[in-house]
């Protein structure tokens, strides 16, 4: 592993640092940015000085009025948006006009509700056909969800599943099965870095592309900040590698920019697949350390239930590159709930698993494959993570970089400890952005002084996303507890019901406490930091 040094036989013509940064894109989008926002103020001076105060302030009241009796808004958002528009009327009012404009007419919902009406196909259609898994009063909450409103699919269990606890271990495994392909590799990253990791990949992947494997890479256009660019794109299609940006940021003022792709996926042949909080890059590995020992966690998947993570791959591959012929079919059977893969119901009226088992279903574990969209209407994570903690008896424990929640979130929390619940709460000691950190740390004081117990780790920064209940489920992606995992970007994850791993997740949360720092009183954070944090809280939303 992490044996290929090479460098990258394309590499850009060097150039001195001032020039680099000059004719970068990442400059460039940012100038037009910033010539479109001074446009904008020149626009409400204008506005302010020559539209009567009256109509003014009827129009403000009016737009008031819009966002606190609007269904769609989260509560934060619509103080975030109160607050702009009493600190600045004039602007704030015209900020939030084109705002609901741009939502409204946003080309990607409709998009995106053509391309899951294309795949309804291989998703559950008929939930009385699985009435038999809401049946079992325990889980029942979990699977009426996910498979009614969500429709996503349930899969038998592998006894190949692993669960890694850093990134070293993940990409080693990774490697070796990246080696194993014969049909396609498909790729997705939030965050793709140049390094030892991905150089490593690439030597494989223009291999295999040389024995007829099919490879597909999506990353999101947030790498413009990376060492990828279009020319390095190009480079790689002329080598057999089908590459795509996922939704470019391109230069305007746009709030559906927001909207990133932060899954992260590695699929083989539907045969197995990869995912968790775990970017290709250096410092994932523990390679190159810039916070302390980076902390990740990351699952691999085998068996049927790959052919679900398939499907969301493929969606957003479309989604991003719509006027293509989509072959869904080339990729995927008609048969992915393949009656081997699910429960049912037998002539004894007892809840089995199929095929050569007869125990009862509560004997067995599976796992479904779950994505999040911020345009499909449902904040799927956010009430997976909710059912969780509402349906906790013992314990929840959470791992994430970050804490950005509602009240409601914190709510059902608090909730939880009042019915005695042990909620635990891991974060990170050394931030990676020092503003979230704050705003992460302005939590703690409603969370502790109602029970909840804040854990940061000491050695470095935990990147780590996932939730453990009561040693029988679990749920480990892509998903920070933050905003923008919750409502406005793309993530996936896995969702686990007794799974043999659950066993090792708890033995990470147990080994990650004894690494943390336990703040027991709100006293122990800088008391700057905290106001910083709680002055911040108002555009939480959009951090």
């Amino acid at each position: 592993m992490h044996n290929s040094q090479k460098k990258i036989k394309y590499k850009k013509k060097k150039r001195s640092f001032v020039l680099s940064m000059f004719f970068s894109r990442f400059f460039i989008i940012a100038f037009l940015i910033i010539v479109q926002f001074v446009a904008l103020l020149y626009f409400i001076n204008f506005f302010k000085d020559n539209i009567n105060v009256w109509i003014t302030s009827i129009i403000t009241i009016i737009f008031v009025i819009l966002i606190i009796n609007s269904n769609k808004l989260k509560e934060s958002y619509k103080i975030y948006w109160l607050a702009i528009i009493g600190i600045f009327p004039y602007s704030g009012a015209l900020l939030f006009a084109l705002y609901i404009l741009q939502n409204r007419f946003s080309k990607l919902d409709k998009r995106l509700e053509l391309i899951l009406k294309e795949t309804s196909k291989y998703t559950v259609n008929n939930i009385n056909e699985y009435k038999q898994l809401i049946d079992d009063k325990e889980h029942h909450n979990i699977y009426s969800y996910l498979i009614n409103w969500c429709h996503f699919n349930p899969f038998v269990s592998n006894e190949e599943n692993k669960y890694y606890n850093n990134g070293n271990d993940y990409y080693k495994d990774v490697i070796n099965e990246l080696k194993k392909a014969k049909k396609f590799i498909f790729i997705e990253s939030f965050l793709i870095y140049d390094g030892i990791i991905w150089r490593e990949i690439l030597e494989i992947l223009e291999e295999k592309v040389k024995q007829g494997v099919e490879v597909k890479i999506l990353y999101d256009g947030v790498n413009i900040i990376s060492s990828f660019s279009v020319v390095y794109n190009k480079k790689l299609r002329e080598k057999g590698i089908d590459i795509k940006i996922f939704y470019p940021i391109i230069p305007l003022l746009l709030t559906t920019q927001n909207h990133r792709n932060h899954r992260k996926f590695f699929i083989i042949d539907n045969e197995v697949a990869f995912t968790g909080g775990i970017n290709i890059g250096d410092e994932y590995a523990n390679i190159y350390n810039k916070f302390g020992i980076w902390k990740d966690s990351g699952i691999k998947i085998v068996g049927d239930s790959v052919k679900q993570l398939t499907l969301f791959f493929l969606q957003l591959w479309y989604l991003n590159n719509h006027k293509v012929i989509r072959e869904y079919d080339k990729y995927l059977q008609s048969d992915i709930l393949n009656a081997d893969s699910v429960y049912y119901k037998t002539s004894t009226n007892e809840l089995t698993c199929s095929g050569d088992l007869s125990e009862p279903v509560d004997s067995f574990s599976y796992i479904i494959p779950i994505c999040d969209m911020p345009d499909d209407k449902e904040d799927v994570s956010e009430q997976l993570i909710k059912i969780l903690i509402n349906s906790a008896l013992s314990y929840i424990y959470i791992m994430t970089p970050y804490i950005v929640i509602t009240e409601s979130m914190v709510d059902t929390m608090i909730r939880a400890v009042k019915r005695g619940v042990d909620v635990r709460i891991i974060t990170p000691h050394i931030p990676d952005k020092k503003i979230v950190f704050a705003v992460t740390r302005s939590y703690y004081e409603e969370l502790i002084n109602n029970g909840i117990k804040i854990y940061e780790y000491k050695d470095g920064f935990c990147h780590s996303k996932v939730v453990l209940q009561d040693d029988k489920r679990a749920f480990v992606g892509t998903v920070n507890l933050d905003y923008r995992s919750l409502y406005l970007q793309y993530e996936d994850g896995i969702y686990l019901y007794k799974d043999k791993i659950i066993k090792d997740i708890k033995n990470d949360f147990n080994n990650m406490f004894n690494k943390c720092i336990c703040i027991k009183n709100i006293k122990e954070i800088p008391i700057i930091q905290r106001t910083i944090g709680k002055l911040l809280k108002i555009v939480s939303s959009q951090l």
